[in-house]
């Protein structure tokens, strides 16, 4: 798991700029131009450092629950029965669903603490009647369609 001949080359390329600070102090610490070029090599190592970490960073995914209209809407899909929104990229899931996974695990000290794994949408989290989620969808915003709602074409 060491770093690659490649990675650390290209770490020490991105920074570069911080030998050169360095070794030049009183330029960049003590001149108007240096001053202004080290805000400028800050800028940019700023950017580049969002860039790599969008690059990097994977979103979690995103759950919506789903309302009475939302099955009437155009921008609703199926897929192998779920249903996701291509106007938010999510999935939307339900009222109810979302069942926590926990798991046991010990700290060091050896005591035991639960920990969230992750969601399973696909169940429920409570076992609620079917009319009752029929219900909740309805109220759902208080009843009227989100803000993206746009009538299904036929």
């Amino acid at each position: 798991m060491g770093v690659e001949q490649g990675d650390e080359e290209k770490h020490s390329g991105a920074f570069s700029w911080v030998k050169d600070v360095y070794e030049n102090l009183d330029y960049y610490l003590g001149t108007e131009e240096g001053r202004r070029k080290l805000e400028e090599i800050a800028r940019s190592e700023s950017q580049r450092l969002e860039d790599e970490i969008a690059r990097v960073h994977r979103p979690q995914r995103e759950i919506i629950w789903m309302s009475r209209w939302c099955l009437r809407c155009s921008h609703m899909r199926e897929h192998r029965g779920r249903y996701y929104c291509e106007f938010h990229n999510t999935r939307l899931v339900k009222p109810f669903h979302g069942r926590p996974l926990w798991a046991v695990v010990a700290d060091q000290e050896g005591d035991a603490h639960y920990v969230l794994l992750g969601i399973d949408w696909d169940k429920r989290w409570e076992e609620v009647e079917d009319y009752i989620v029929s219900a909740a969808m309805d109220a759902i915003n208080g009843g009227r369609p989100y803000f993206c709602y746009e009538p299904a074409k036929e």
